[in-house]
């Protein structure tokens, strides 16, 4: 089953404040308008995911419950900006890397078909959001750019939004 909601913003303002937890699209995925629409909704459970709640603190890392979630700068990429525990241009790690993801090597910011999305298959590539926030400022989030490399930008942007689920 693939979920892709196109051209949505990771909140209306440019802030990743509070990280994931406070973002507005994950109160709309785990809400009545994103996972409440879904029809096999009762099949999904609820996991608790790591987030980084201070853009700048590795340390910041704790857990949110959800049934729909963005996948994390670690959990697609396994290094980072500068080698040093850096993941995309995450400050930390929000999870281990997903195994389908295992197989892409090519490096976090280079382009990479193993990280493309596409809304359908008749759909050209698209941008899509990661949960974790920019390192280096308060106002962007990471996302994956239609080239499938690893990148950021202000949280009020529209981009694909392709969420995990656990069932």
């Amino acid at each position: 089953m693939t979920i892709v909601y196109k051209n949505m913003s990771m909140n209306s303002s440019d802030t990743n404040e509070g990280g994931w937890a406070d973002t507005e699209i994950r109160t709309f995925l785990n809400g009545t308008n994103g996972r409440g629409q879904l029809s096999n909704n009762s099949y999904i459970k609820q996991v608790k995911k790591k987030y980084i709640a201070t853009y700048n603190d590795a340390s910041s890392v704790t857990t949110c419950n959800d049934y729909l979630w963005l996948l994390a700068a670690s959990e697609v990429v396994n290094n980072g900006y500068n080698g040093s525990g850096m993941y995309g241009y995450a400050i930390t790690s929000e999870g281990s890397q997903y195994k389908y993801y295992q197989r892409v090597t090519d490096e976090w910011n280079s382009s990479s078909e193993g990280r493309q999305k596409r809304p359908s298959a008749l759909d050209s590539t698209t941008y899509w959001w990661l949960r974790s926030p920019y390192y280096y400022n308060s106002s962007n989030f990471c996302y994956v750019t239609s080239g499938g490399n690893s990148i950021y930008n202000g949280a009020s942007n529209t981009y694909g939004v392709a969420p995990g689920f656990c069932i």
